[in-house]
């Protein structure tokens, strides 16, 4: 029988393994000239999205409901890339973006940061063309799997 936390473990897996399939193929567009084989891939990458878009939900409403009746903010899923740097200088984390809120965003990474780290942050969303850069503070992370990492950077001014 499956706990609660056995199903957030699992989705957390399959929407991670969904979030690289799109940002691969979203990085492959990219660097290709040939425009049909740039649309095929688009269409990929619309159907990759529309996948992790399912699994966000059934994370969301399924799993997180309670958790999700604390926000003050409302989440919006955004796709992109993100340069974390701590605010002492002593690393530079390039990062994947899950989702964003007025209050802060949820990211992907691949190397540890601690709670309460001050961080600096460089959001290239997909579709937009401005860099946005915050300041925050890491208030929650989880590993979902060995060195690999989800985390939530509270804005700060």
């Amino acid at each position: 029988m499956f706990t609660k936390e056995d199903y957030k473990n699992y989705f957390m897996q399959i929407g991670r393994l969904e979030g690289m399939m799109i940002y691969a193929v979203q990085d492959a567009v990219a660097n290709i000239e040939d425009s049909d084989l740039k649309n095929t891939l688009s269409k990929i990458a619309d159907n990759e999205a529309e996948h992790y878009s399912y699994i966000r939900d059934i994370f969301a409403k399924l799993l997180l409901r309670s958790e999700d009746d604390r926000r003050r903010h409302i989440r919006e899923y955004f796709l992109g890339k993100a340069v974390v740097k701590a605010s002492n200088g002593e690393k530079e984390i390039k990062a994947l973006c899950v989702d964003v809120s007025e209050g802060g965003i949820c990211l992907e990474y691949n190397d540890f940061l601690s709670i309460g780290k001050k961080v600096s942050l460089e959001i290239s969303l997909y579709g937009q063309k401005n860099i946005i850069r915050r300041n925050g503070v890491l208030i929650w992370y989880k590993e979902i799997e060995p060195g690999a990492y989800i985390g939530k950077i509270e804005f700060r001014k």
